[in-house]
């Protein structure tokens, strides 16, 4: 975690208020100068790039640390999720809001795991449907995806929806990748065995073959 979240209020309305702990881009800068040098050690015998994954590692942690492009990044998710009555995404409060420190509007629900304990299993089948159709319109439909899918980024009211929290680390993708991806959801889903390698091969996540 690189910061704090506290609940407060602002103009009579009940706020989370999430601040940046000190020194923590020096700290970050720090433990990857360390880990580059490393990476090079763990690709001498290998295919793989270690400092360029070092390096793209290093660059998402860093903007994660820049609250004004997380305020960014919520609004145009919130934006473009205003007229889906299964998921919330809360505002932001503007005016509050700085590139250590960010403001929006207070939201409740049950934590994942509280939820898992209460949850009838149609429950949990329906937030699975939520969380996998979020994740996926996302990616084919904007182009983008919050990268930082985890429990503790999630509320579960009782009226069924999700809650969606922290986006300071978000994913763009152009479209030739988009299409590479296109590809390959497309080849599992009709199971064509045949040209799966390809397709994968294609979206840059295994390395080529060699020759």
């Amino acid at each position: 975690s690189i910061g704090q979240v506290y609940r407060a209020k602002y103009k009579s309305h009940r706020v989370a208020v999430k601040v940046q702990y000190p020194n923590v881009i020096e700290t970050l800068e720090s433990d990857f100068s360390r880990l580059l040098a490393l990476s090079r050690l763990a690709s001498l015998a290998t295919q793989v790039d270690g400092p360029a994954i070092a390096r793209e590692l290093r660059d998402g942690v860093i903007e994660e640390c820049d609250y004004e492009k997380e305020k960014a990044n919520q609004t145009a998710f919130r934006n473009a999720y205003a007229q889906n009555g299964n998921l919330l995404i809360p505002e932001v409060i503007q005016e509050r809001t700085r590139p250590t420190v960010i403001t929006t509007e207070w939201c409740e629900g049950d934590d994942f795991y509280a939820f898992i304990d209460r949850a009838s299993p149609e429950q949990r089948n329906g937030a699975a449907v939520i969380l996998m159709s979020f994740a996926y319109d996302s990616l084919f439909g904007l182009g983008t995806i919050n990268a930082d899918p985890h429990p503790g980024n999630y509320l579960f009211p009782d009226d069924g929806r999700i809650v969606f929290l922290d986006f300071g680390s978000v994913r763009r993708f152009d479209p030739e990748m988009l299409e590479a991806e296109r590809n390959l959801a497309r080849a599992v889903i009709d199971n064509r065995r045949s040209i799966f390698e390809e397709v994968l091969t294609a979206t840059g996540m295994v390395a080529r073959p060699d020759g």
